[in-house]
């Protein structure tokens, strides 16, 4: 307990110091935070979506009952496949007029459905992914009696390009973070040793071990950490509750994230003031 009194009163002998390493270190950590968190949401939008995709086969007109069986057999030995179900072109246009009930008077109109019909496939989860589930609508796209095929390949393909983008820069700002952070805060706890030399000095003379003479530097570098990420636990529930007052619709975020920002802050203090203590003046 004298060793975190210590500690603080460390801290409050230079305030300006304090409070920059703190709010620098905070803004830092925040804007680490709502990278993370649009990349967290951005990754389980995009696994919320894959587990709907669904590749439509198109077949082509006039198609006999043979050709029919002929290819669900032919997708029934491509591997990646879940599931396989037919659409008539009656139920297509069913479903179409069921969507878009507003136009159904311009519907009613039509003489003749041209509206092709088609295989529904459901892929496995795993070949979900934009590159596999392209190589996978090649193979069906190739077999005899495909007209076409359609499976939301430029949505799927920005959203994992956007999932990618936002990763990199959460990597970045880690490095970057983890840099200033150190930086700033080594020195903060240098400039304290350095207003404490003269006690150090006296301590060591008078035979106190060096974990009890440097453990509150140690605690002050911990403290910077902490007190920085609490408030940027803080700013991300408010975060969160203004998105989800104003009607955004988030994911539940776990339990894990704010855990993880603590135990961030600690590990940079930790580091910080062994970084500071490296060379003990």
């Amino acid at each position: 307990m004298f060793l975190l009194f210590e500690a603080f009163r460390f801290l409050s002998l230079r305030k300006s110091l304090t409070f920059f390493v703190i709010t620098s270190t905070f803004l830092l950590f925040s804007l680490l935070s709502v990278v993370i968190l649009i990349t967290y949401q951005t990754f389980l939008y995009l696994q919320e979506i894959r587990k709907d995709i669904k590749i439509q086969a198109f077949l082509k007109p006039n198609l006999s009952v043979s050709d029919s069986i002929r290819i669900i057999s032919i997708l029934r030995t491509i591997s990646g496949i879940e599931e396989i179900e037919y659409k008539s072109s009656g139920d297509a246009y069913a479903e179409l007029l069921n969507t878009y009930r507003e136009y159904s008077d311009v519907f009613s109109d039509i003489d003749k459905n041209e509206l092709p019909s088609s295989f529904i496939i459901v892929p496995k989860i795993y070949w979900t992914k934009g590159i596999l589930l392209e190589e996978l609508s090649n193979k069906i796209k190739l077999i005899d009696g495909i007209d076409d095929i359609y499976y939301g390949k430029n949505w799927i393909f920005s959203l994992e390009k956007l999932s990618h983008i936002f990763m990199l820069i959460s990597g970045f700002l880690i490095i970057l973070i983890f840099l200033i952070f150190v930086f700033i805060s080594s020195h903060a706890i240098k400039l304290a040793i350095n207003d404490h030399r003269l006690a150090i000095e006296i301590l060591k003379l008078s035979g106190v071990d060096y974990f009890r003479i440097y453990a509150p530097f140690r605690i002050m570098g911990i403290l910077y950490g902490l007190i920085s990420s609490i408030l940027t636990y803080v700013f991300l529930n408010i975060v969160v509750f203004m998105l989800k007052y104003t009607g955004f619709q988030l994911f539940n975020i776990t339990s894990l994230f704010p855990i993880g920002i603590i135990i961030f802050g600690i590990l940079l203090g930790i580091i910080s003031s062994e970084n500071a203590l490296r060379e003990k003046p």
